[in-house]
């Protein structure tokens, strides 16, 4: 992964000191196991990794009978001991597991057990169903949820029990949000429904998780009002203001508003059961041993995998050197090993690993990849069409390779913007397949509504940026959002593009690290004084 520019639940900023602290010591053997939907690798036993992979597949299967997603590409999972190990690899404290979503591919890390009290211990079994609904509710590339529906949602699934039998409950509360739902200071239907469109004081956003919850646990589950969530979003993706949605799909908002009051204080909350045969199906799980390579990188390529900075990358690639050092011919290792290369800016180290990994795969999408990167950073630095051309030759290999990998579509088309150059109608086309591949990463969505700024469609762009705009985790400098209220409030095309190039969505680009733009700026800012 690029120097870190974005992150989907965390900002991956790992203390320098802490950078070669966690090693591949004292452990049994990293396991692979692959299933229709995960890749999934563990430093456990065989039975606990072959256990955690068919609660996975079974989740999966609960949440695609309720959410009416596509077709997912397999998401990768790192498994690692506890919560402080995920803590350890996120340099946060306050972490109890994430997910990355990436062109290059999503990948969620994941405690598999927490010391503490009881409810720790619940969070700790539950963090992955929640982290995997934010995948699934992101997984439709036509439509986009609401941030209080993703959240209430994520709150809805998270608490998912895989029972002995192999059936899988739904409703049970978040033990986390027990006051919250409960206590007296609750949000109106109304403040949940407009908590999108306006700025949130910090003591309410507890209120977008425990009352959007409730109020998904509600309309699913209630028996009064079957259907009214669905209708709701598809009005939202028609436009429609939530408010005005809300009145037209729920009627009386103050009637609401007393339906799930009283609902929340019932004896007990109604759940959903789904049974063995209902998820049995389709459930193959093969379990394999990691090469002798792939156990020493293991630890390494997790931290370069969530994401390095400018100050940490150099750290990443020195260790992973040494745990490349004698697997010169294991293709996973030197693609790993280009990756954190390219991360610390050692462009010749990044190209020789991408070598020595094509050499014995000539085929592999991630080194063709790296390569191809080698020679667009090095572009950019000497402006050599010759390299420019290399690198895109790089990306067109790749994509000819496998034609459903999004990435080689993304970096062919940042071959042109890297450049100032209008990238041409073939480039827009493979980055509009991307959004279709891989839904899940906004980066995308940006690069395409910018596009159809430059272009004068508006409505376009906003139906682009609408799924960025009302994501939660967004937080209040939501630039997507900003763009989205410019075009409500009707402002022309010239408005819309002076705003995002104030924005910077022109410097949306993979070949240039995000710290270089800042450093770039600060020195246009000097030049001006």
């Amino acid at each position: 992964m690029s120097v870190v520019s974005r992150k989907g639940k965390i900002l991956a900023g790992l203390a320098a000191a802490s950078c070669l602290a966690w090693t591949a010591s004292a452990h049994a053997a990293w396991l692979e196991a692959t299933t229709k939907h995960f890749v999934i690798y563990g430093d456990m036993s065989e039975a606990k990794l072959r256990q955690f992979a068919d609660n996975m597949e079974r989740f999966d299967g609960a949440m695609r009978q309720i959410v009416k997603t596509d077709e997912t590409k397999p998401v990768t999972v790192y498994v690692v001991e506890d919560m402080g190990e995920v803590q350890k690899l996120a340099g946060r404290r306050n972490v109890g597991g994430f997910y990355q979503p990436s062109a290059q591919g999503n990948y969620m890390v994941i405690p598999l057990k927490a010391q503490g009290n009881n409810v720790v211990r619940n969070v700790a079994r539950h963090v992955y169903f929640h982290e995997y609904a934010h995948h699934m509710t992101l997984s439709t590339s036509g439509s986009f949820y609401p941030g209080w529906v993703t959240e209430g949602m994520a709150e809805f699934f998270g608490t998912a029990d895989i029972n002995e039998d192999g059936s899988v409950t739904l409703g049970a509360a978040p033990s986390m949000r027990t006051y919250t739902i409960g206590n007296a200071n609750r949000w109106t239907v109304e403040q949940l429904l407009t908590s999108d469109t306006r700025k949130l004081k910090p003591d309410e956003t507890e209120q977008r998780y425990s009352r959007g919850w409730l109020m998904v646990h509600y309309l699913m589950l209630g028996g009064k009002r079957n259907g009214q969530l669905a209708q709701y979003v598809s009005l939202i993706n028609k436009t429609v203001p939530p408010l005005e949605a809300g009145k037209k799909v729920f009627g009386d908002l103050k009637g609401l508003n007393k339906e799930i009051d009283r609902y929340v204080r019932s004896a007990t909350l109604p759940g959903l059961t789904f049974t063995p045969d209902a998820l049995k199906a389709g459930i193959d799980i093969k379990v394999r041993p990691v090469s002798p390579g792939m156990d020493r990188m293991m630890p390494t390529r997790i931290r370069s995998a969530i994401g390095v900075t400018k100050e940490t990358a150099p750290k990443v690639a020195e260790a992973g050197r040494h745990a490349a050092t004698g697997f010169e011919n294991d293709v996973w290792v030197q693609r790993s090993l280009a990756e954190m290369e390219y991360d610390a800016n050692n462009l010749d180290a990044a190209e020789a690993a991408a070598d020595r990994a094509l050499a014995v795969e000539p085929a592999n999408i991630m080194a063709m990849l790296y390569k191809g990167r080698a020679y667009a950073r090095r572009a950019l630095e000497s402006k050599s069409a010759a390299d420019w051309k290399t690198a895109q030759s790089w990306f067109l290999k790749a994509n000819k390779a496998d034609p459903d990998h999004a990435m080689p579509f993304l970096l062919y088309y940042d071959t042109f913007t890297a450049r100032g150059i209008t990238p041409s109608d073939g480039a827009l086309t493979g980055l509009l397949r991307a959004i279709v591949l891989v839904p899940q990463d906004q980066q995308i969505n940006f690069r395409i509504g910018y596009a159809y700024v430059l272009r004068g469609d508006l409505k376009a762009a906003r139906a682009t940026f609408a799924p960025v705009a009302f994501n939660a985790e967004n937080g209040d400098d939501n630039k997507a959002r900003k763009l989205v209220d410019a075009i409500d409030a009707g402002k022309d095309a010239a408005a819309v593009q002076a705003l995002a190039k104030e924005l910077e969505l022109d410097k949306i680009n993979d070949f240039i690290p995000p710290e270089d733009k800042k450093d770039k700026d600060k020195d246009k800012a000097k030049e001006g004084k």
